[in-house]
């Protein structure tokens, strides 16, 4: 009785960890070209043009592209 508690517990970590990866947001990105590029402006662009949870930062030249990633 012991060793099927033991592969009933075993089984069900299995099933939990198997179920929490279906579970995990993939991450899309955006590159817009940004004159004047700053962080907080890349990022509230980024907000308004996806979701609440995106996130902005300038990358490339100083001042020129703004890379937006936000769950797909």
């Amino acid at each position: 009785m012991k060793g099927l508690k033991v592969y009933v517990i075993f089984m069900l970590v299995l099933v939990f960890a198997a179920g929490k990866e279906g579970v995990e947001a993939k991450t899309c990105t955006s590159t817009d070209l940004l004159e004047g590029c700053t962080d907080d402006f890349c990022n509230d662009q980024c907000i308004d043009s996806h979701v609440k949870e995106a996130k902005g930062v300038c990358v490339g030249a100083p001042g020129t592209t703004c890379q937006c990633t936000y769950p797909c």
